[in-house]
């Protein structure tokens, strides 16, 4: 497990992981080395601009590449922001070029169904989070998850305002990259739901 911490008290700096080495254990999900490639790519380009902002922010603390126990599923988060009391779930993904709705449970891109936009896994997420914090006695709130959305080699930004995906909301890399003080804050992080976090890291 990376841990970086510099400092002392409210004034230090806490970045714990690396951003993509959650691509270096099991990728049988991956059609091939590309896809774990262009994965890995999106999550360490979205994880710079984390560990910049917990830098410049001393006190925030950024957490990459977590598990969330659940008892039927195997699920993991590429980046968790604390604020305060507060958890911001981050997940990083590359997509093609396009336009990207949802109509009831079924999301698309132009025509295409687009079943990657239907996953469950930050709704899932957030529902375990909350339990184990619970559990634990950790007064916090888990906010509504976003999708860091990364355009494919060669393409532009892409359109999510029609897209629903559960538990989350896409975004464009370029507009997360220019709301991170807006969307997060700077209040430094409990120390305890950092540590209760920080325990469902897994060394790959």
């Amino acid at each position: 497990m990376d841990l970086l911490m510099l400092g002392q008290g409210e004034a230090s700096v806490t970045i714990i992981g690396s951003a993509g080495d959650g691509m270096n254990g099991d990728t049988s999900w991956a059609a091939n080395a590309d896809v774990v490639r262009v994965g890995r790519d999106g999550e360490q380009r979205t994880g710079r601009l984390l560990d910049a902002f917990a830098r410049k922010h001393p006190g925030v603390a950024v957490l990459h590449n977590l598990q969330p126990p659940h008892p039927r599923v195997r699920i993991n988060i590429d980046h968790v922001v604390v604020t305060g009391r507060t958890v911001h779930l981050i997940d990083s993904k590359v997509w093609r070029r396009g336009f990207y709705w949802t109509l009831g449970s079924r999301s698309f891109r132009g025509i295409r169904r687009d079943r990657h936009a239907e996953k469950r896994t930050v709704q899932i997420a957030i529902e375990s989070i909350e339990h184990l914090l619970a559990a634990r006695g950790n007064r916090s709130r888990v906010r509504e998850g976003v999708l860091v959305v990364w355009p494919g080699k060669g393409s532009k930004a892409s359109r999510f305002w029609a897209l629903r995906v559960p538990g989350a909301k896409a975004v464009p890399a370029h507009r997360f990259a220019r709301s991170l003080r807006r969307r997060f804050g700077s209040t430094p992080a409990d120390p305890q739901i950092v540590s209760a976090l920080a325990a469902l890291r897994e060394d790959w």
